[in-house]
């Protein structure tokens, strides 16, 4: 007898099994959300993809042409990151010589000694 009992409890529980599904289905088609009102989330999320692609290449566009090679291919979110970071760390900037005395230490100009007598020049060579 007790095989008899655990047949009918597997039923019933078969049977409670199938009413949680039917409820739960019904549960689900009351709250879709209509074709109009996704349609519209979907219009709005792909203006913004536009919006940051748009902002993104505007990122690239401040990028000098000679190092815009070095840019990784990354989502235009990311890009506008990285980007962003390496203008923050001076990648982009670009260091200006002009001429053989630009290396040096000082940026000032030597001072004309031509015109100087030689009791100046020698005046100059104590410190004050």
């Amino acid at each position: 007898m007790p095989e008899n009992e655990t047949v009918t409890t597997d039923v019933k529980s078969d049977e409670q099994q199938e009413k949680v599904h039917t409820e739960d289905a019904t549960e689900k088609s009351v709250h879709m959300i209509p074709k109009s009102r996704l349609d519209q989330e979907i219009s709005k999320r792909k203006e913004a993809e536009h919006m940051i692609e748009k902002i993104a290449q505007d990122f690239v566009d401040a990028v000098p042409e000679n190092m815009r090679d070095l840019i990784p291919n990354l989502s235009p979110a990311d890009k506008i990151t990285w980007i962003k970071s390496a203008i923050d760390r001076g990648l982009f900037t670009e260091i200006k010589e002009s001429g053989p005395d630009s290396k040096r230490p000082s940026g000032k100009q030597p001072t004309d000694l031509s015109n100087l007598s030689p009791f100046e020049l020698q005046r100059m060579g104590y410190k004050k």
